[in-house]
């Protein structure tokens, strides 16, 4: 397992070298799939080199982990709640195509598509791309 361990953090670090990044930028959610994968990076990379964003739409019951999961780590963070841009992206889309509703399709994969691009805009903002 030890081995493992080394074998991913080696790749994380050979890959963020060859994007020439400086570090990379985390959406914490508060579960075990982006803990891992924080920790991992920290351990690659050092702390420094991590930026949780934490994107609530609206409420989030595992806001405050997701908080502590950071704090743990001792990465910088900083939350952004999405729901403004959640409800207007909603509206816009409907305005567009003159619909009261949208399909469940839609509105599940509205939150996940926005907190990528907000994703991708601090890493090429700290330039971590």
């Amino acid at each position: 397992m030890e081995n493992l361990l080394k074998q991913i953090v080696e790749f994380i670090k050979d890959y963020v070298k060859d994007a020439h990044a400086k570090g990379v930028v985390i959406g914490m959610s508060g579960g075990k799939d982006s803990f891992v994968a924080c920790k991992l990076c920290v351990l690659a990379l050092g702390k420094e080199n991590v930026f949780g964003v934490i994107m609530p739409n609206a409420k989030m019951t595992d806001l405050e982990i997701a908080k502590s999961e950071c704090e743990l780590l001792g990465i910088r963070y900083k939350v952004a709640n999405i729901d403004n841009l959640y409800n207007e992206t909603i509206n816009l889309t409907q305005n567009i195509l003159e619909t009261k509703t949208l399909s469940d399709v839609s509105t599940i994969n509205i939150a996940p598509r926005l907190r990528m691009n907000i994703l991708y805009s601090v890493a090429g903002t700290l330039g971590y791309l």
